[in-house]
């Protein structure tokens, strides 16, 4: 498991919102990436917990407080979110679910909300810019909503 420490950044603006984003993805190498766009984001501080299938998602949701989930769509060769889903979503975690994936044109992409997940993107369409319209909209909006 690999968490990118926000703290290391000796400008860290606390005036962020701290939004901890559980990646899910059987490459490693896409870990490297998504802390890339993380750590450049303007407008959260993450705290990025990565790991390499369910069963590890499972763990960390039991073991911390993970604000939203970016699944990779398919984890294994018969595998994907349709599947995927439905466990995290028995782990009683109630936040947003977003399917990464390499394309989003298969017709079953269609149905991404029947089995629990909250939307799909593209990886080549996940930037900072995407990333920081999806944080704002599915994590920190419900965080600062759930305070009032």
């Amino acid at each position: 498991m690999m968490k990118s420490d926000d703290q290391t950044n000796d400008s860290v603006d606390v005036a962020k919102p701290k939004v901890t984003i559980l990646f899910v993805d059987d490459n490693p190498e896409e870990f490297i990436i998504m802390q890339w766009l993380c750590n450049g984001s303007e407008h959260i501080r993450a705290n990025l917990v990565c790991v390499t299938d369910i069963e590890k998602a499972c763990e960390s949701l039991e073991a911390q407080n993970i604000d939203i989930i970016l699944l990779d769509n398919k984890l294994h060769l018969n595998d994907d979110f349709r599947t995927s889903v439905p466990v995290l979503r028995s782990k009683n975690f109630t936040g947003p679910i977003g399917i990464v994936s390499s394309s989003i044109e298969p017709e079953y992409f269609q149905e991404f909300e029947q089995y629990g997940a909250d939307f799909r993107i593209g990886k080549n369409e996940l930037d900072r810019n995407s990333l920081g319209f999806i944080l704002d909209e599915f994590a920190t909006n419900k965080r600062e909503f759930l305070d009032e």
